[in-house]
């Protein structure tokens, strides 16, 4: 996924989730989840995105405690995800994945 700029919004977004991610879960497991980040960068190369993102990989990036869908409300609530949505709409990535989905054949 294309990420926004980092302007003002989104330093304050991504303090925003740091911050929350710290509450719920602790300092230790959010540097930790870096970590876990950085090696599955590391990982992920020459592979497709697909099988890049096998195996969990997301959830072994977040920090202890902290669910997919928690992740996905505390990035909704800082506004990480308004910022994301808006750059992918800025960039074209939006409508070259609506084209792209119109390829895909029914699966009927």
């Amino acid at each position: 996924m294309t990420m926004p700029k980092w302007d003002d919004a989104m330093r304050s977004a991504a303090g925003c989730v740091l911050e929350r991610y710290n509450e719920e879960s602790s300092v230790e497991a959010v540097d930790a989840s870096f970590d876990a980040f950085e090696t599955l960068i590391e990982d992920m190369e020459g592979k497709d995105f697909a099988t890049a993102f096998e195996d969990d990989a997301m959830e072994k990036m977040l920090p202890e405690g902290i669910t997919i869908d928690a992740s996905g409300d505390i990035s909704q609530e800082c506004g990480m995800m308004d910022l994301q949505i808006r750059q992918m709409q800025e960039s074209g990535l939006t409508a070259a994945m609506m084209e792209a989905s119109m390829t895909i054949p029914n699966n009927e």
